[in-house]
Parts: structure tokens; C-alpha cells; sequence
């Protein structure tokens, strides 16, 4: 289970507000991503469409 308030992480606003220096972002990114098997299924993520749908001034 994770800490109070980081279930807010999913809005994009909330990731600039919590890490506001792109380095280590980027450096954060890196060590999670190494030596990680990146699957390309050439397909449209199921969460994406869901959260643009939500979104979306037309729903």
C-alpha cells in the first residue's frame, strides 16, 4: 500500500508539482528503467484511453 497523497501521483499535474528539477527526474527514471525488459506491444494502453476518456470534455 502507498503513503497517503501518492495515489495523486496519477494526475499529471501532481508528477511537475512533486519532482520540479528534471535531472533527477531523469536520474530516477534511469534507475528504475535499467535493465528493465521494455515490452513494445505496438497497441494503445487500456489506462491511457480510459484516463483521456474521463477527461474528456465530451464524456
Amino acid at each position: 500500500m502507498l503513503p497517503d497523497g501518492w495515489g495523486q501521483l496519477r494526475e499529471k499535474d501532481a508528477w511537475t508539482k512533486t519532482f520540479t528539477e528534471p535531472r533527477p527526474c531523469a536520474a530516477i527514471v534511469a534507475r528504475l528503467t535499467y535493465n528493465a525488459a521494455i515490452i513494445d506491444t505496438a497497441t494503445r494502453s487500456y489506462r491511457l484511453t480510459q484516463s483521456e476518456a474521463q477527461h474528456s470534455p465530451h464524456s
